[in-house]
């Protein structure tokens, strides 16, 4: 597989005071140590690391506008621990990056984004000093916004990091049909949260730090270029704010259950709906996910990717590998990384109110295989329901397109003249109907020995608006004599039984009108799945039984303790994950309207002159497959 990679040509940084909100042009020397002046470096890299310890993890690159950088902000904290770091300075890094592509094949253990050059940025002595004099048990961290689409944070001294990691962002929310939407200004990319133990097969420590900023290194500020880049002082990771869909479906003939005949389908086509309208500007964690685990029994000879149920599936269990070939500098300082992998978003724990809960008819549709673009949307388990996740709608044709009905929910497709007869017969065993009915017409004949009458149901259906695929119908009767005379008024007290019957029993059958053989579905997206946190009402080593509410699929009541564990994450959209979903095949016939969502809320889921170089890796998509089977 080809991969990319970006070469990082820095140009001169661009300095920020500790005590200003405005970015200045200022690589003046301000005296000090260091008198020739002073850069910052940056490099962009992907992890080299192969996973191989999660069952739904895998890596792909993507394309190349993805790993695009047009722009690229170091912010600097300083502080004694993350969580008590204030604003220090900032630098727009420059912009010269070319592009190095190789194949994977040519070199043993070659990164996916490789960097083989490094320029210096240079800053002032001022910050430099600072960092250098900072005392032990106050550090200087480090944070990356690559491609900030106009979103830049200003930023003064009383900023601490947790406010700045907070900032609400929009850079997704109003258009995402389509990959061109990427836009000029790329995908907005910022520093990435990182666990300092491994989890997968075991769980971290108490100890284990969970953490976004780097250390930067202050015994590794240099007089020159040629030092700094032979032992940056930091290795910064990134990762894109975007989540990234895929839809993929072959399926050309379909033989729906109860049914033996094969009917053609075409598919029309997917969107995205149901997504937060803004995010973080940083992913935010939960150090206490580190140690959640299903409980499932493993493995199910059924099901045999569930063995990976046991696994600590918030944190990797294979290290980020900082070192970047063709650099001889140490990387001593930097701390070994694990990926994290779940979000806590702006709702997580409260209901939220998403953007587009249901499909517009007139699309955008994209086509199989392209892919788009969505916000993150994560929630906790009580909120596990349709309401609250992001989604896809699938549009199928079946047949030739010519328009038919089915009859509630079901899999037989008539046209108007059949569906009209099977309502008739329908509604006239119904027993309350039947009944009803049989008493008028006594009635009517009783009033009128000398003729025979006959009761009949009739359905009309009133015609479908040129925006909508949905049809209501009325049951009427009618009583006529053996000469034609309808005398239905003369049934005067069993009437209002009989109409009463009608409508009851037109409440029980629900008719579908699919214009132009058109049918959606609607997938709700999931994070670990079935992989990771399995979920089955039929299998006996899972306590938890299916129910009509999520405290009872999920086991929220019966088991609070360990519901989390079983089934946090199971569903939801994290950034710089990749999911693609695959449609297997079509065994149901979808609705003849896109679903609102919304309405779905109990419906659960299952600087001185000196020197320093930051290393910034953009993490690779994580693949998260999904097969549908509709």
């Amino acid at each position: 597989m080809k991969k990319f990679g970006f070469f990082a040509l820095l140009a001169a940084g661009l300095l920020l005071g500790a005590c200003s909100s405005e970015i200045k042009d200022d690589n003046t020397i301000h005296g000090g140590d260091y008198t020739d002046g002073a850069y910052i470096g940056i490099t962009l890299q992907l992890p080299t690391a192969a996973p191989a310890t999660r069952a739904n993890e895998d890596f792909e690159d993507g394309e190349e506008d993805e790993f695009a950088v047009k722009n690229a902000t170091l912010y600097l904290f300083q502080g004694a621990s993350e969580a008590a770091a204030t604003y220090l300075a900032q630098y727009a890094i420059g912009t010269d990056f070319t592009k190095d592509q190789f194949d994977d094949t040519e070199t043993d253990n070659v990164p996916n984004v490789t960097s083989t050059y490094c320029e210096a940025t240079l800053i002032t002595n001022e910050v430099a000093n600072q960092i250098k004099s900072t005392p032990d048990g106050v550090n200087v961290y480090a944070y990356v916004i690559v491609n900030n689409n106009g979103l830049l944070p200003a930023l003064d001294e009383t900023e601490t990091f947790a406010n700045f990691s907070k900032r609400e962002f929009a850079a997704f929310g109003a258009d995402i049909a389509a990959k061109k939407n990427i836009g000029e200004g790329g995908l907005l990319m910022t520093s990435s949260p990182i666990c300092d133990e491994p989890g997968g097969l075991n769980a971290p420590t108490d100890e284990a730090k969970y953490q976004t900023l780097i250390v930067v290194d202050k015994d590794k500020i240099f007089p020159t270029a040629e030092e700094a880049k032979e032992a940056p002082a930091a290795c910064i990771y990134v990762e894109r704010a975007a989540a990234k869909v895929t839809v993929t479906s072959t399926t050309t003939t379909t033989t729906l259950s109860g049914t033996t005949t094969p009917i053609a389908i075409d598919f029309q086509g997917w969107q995205i709906i149901n997504y937060e309208p803004k995010f973080y500007n940083t992913r935010q964690i939960e150090s206490a996910w580190g140690k959640l685990a299903s409980t499932a029994t493993m493995p199910d000879p059924d099901f045999p990717y569930w063995i990976a149920a046991n696994k600590y599936r918030f944190v990797s269990g294979t290290a980020f590998d900082p070192h970047i070939p063709g650099y001889a500098g140490s990387y001593a300082s930097h701390t070994t990384g694990y990926r994290t992998y779940f979000a806590k978003d702006l709702h997580y724990d409260v209901d939220a109110t998403l953007s587009k809960p249901v499909a517009a008819l007139d699309g955008p549709w994209m086509e199989s295989g392209d892919h788009g673009y969505t916000t993150e949307n994560t929630f906790d388990v009580a909120r596990m329901t349709h309401d609250n996740t992001t989604q896809v709608t699938l549009k199928y044709q079946f047949g030739d397109g010519t328009s038919f009905y089915t009859l509630n929910g079901g899999n037989v497709m008539y046209d108007e003249t059949n569906i009209k007869n099977l309502l008739v017969t329908n509604i006239t065993n119904v027993s309350e109907v039947y009944n009803a009915l049989t008493a008028a017409v006594e009635e009517v004949s009783a009033a009128d020995p000398g003729h025979t009458y006959v009761g009949n149901i009739v359905v009309d259906f009133t015609e479908p608006s040129a925006s909508e695929n949905s049809v209501e119908y009325t049951a009427t009767f009618k009583i006529a004599s053996s000469t034609g005379t309808l005398d239905e008024n003369n049934a005067t007290t069993t009437k209002a039984a009989l109409n009463a019957a009608l409508a009851n029993a037109v409440a029980s059958f629900s008719i579908s009108f699919h214009k132009g053989g058109v049918a959606y579905y609607n997938v709700r997206i999931k994070h670990f799945g079935d992989y990771e946190t399995p979920w089955s009402s039929t299998k006996p080593f899972m306590t938890l039984n299916s129910g009509e509410t999520v405290a009872d699929i999920y086991g929220i009541g019966a088991d609070p303790d360990n519901s989390a564990a079983n089934f946090l994450g199971r569903y939801g959209v994290v950034r710089d994950n990749w999911y693609k979903l695959v449609v297997s095949g079509v065994k149901h016939i979808g609705t003849a309207e896109p679903i609102d969502v919304s309405k779905e809320t109990l419906i659960p889921d299952d600087e001185i002159d000196n020197y320093i170089s930051i290393h910034v890796h953009i993490l690779p998509w994580v693949i998260r497959n999904q097969i549908v089977d509709l």
